[in-house]
């Protein structure tokens, strides 16, 4: 299940509550051809990656303060936050980018999971 939210309040809650989770932030605009493109693909990730990635979708007309706080000048801009730390971020719909990136990423926490 993805989380919508529409500010960086809701952000904070979610990273404290799952500290041992990457936080995807996606950033969309309802009618944004690349993001229709690119959704699917992120609603997949918390079924492909229950425990290692957590989802948030933040509508960027309706969050203007929080697309202000990370920059987010284009849709979709994706950012993976992992132990308060932006990991990784993409700009558009590359969905190749994206399914690696999220592997690699999930990947990396379960092995320092290990340690």
């Amino acid at each position: 299940m993805t989380t919508p939210i529409t500010s960086s309040q809701e952000l904070q809650s979610i990273i404290a509550s799952r500290p041992q989770s990457a936080i995807l932030v996606y950033f969309y605009g309802q009618d944004c051809p690349p993001c229709q493109h690119i959704s699917p693909y992120v609603d997949q990730v918390v079924d492909v990656y229950p425990n290692t990635v957590s989802v948030v979708k933040v509508q960027g007309d309706q969050a203007v303060d929080l697309c202000n706080h990370f920059q987010v000048e284009k849709l979709p801009t994706i950012l993976v936050i992992f132990k308060n730390e932006i990991v990784f971020t993409q700009v558009g719909g590359d969905i190749e980018a994206f399914v690696n990136q999220i592997h690699m990423i999930s990947h990396i926490i379960e092995l320092s999971r290990r340690h």
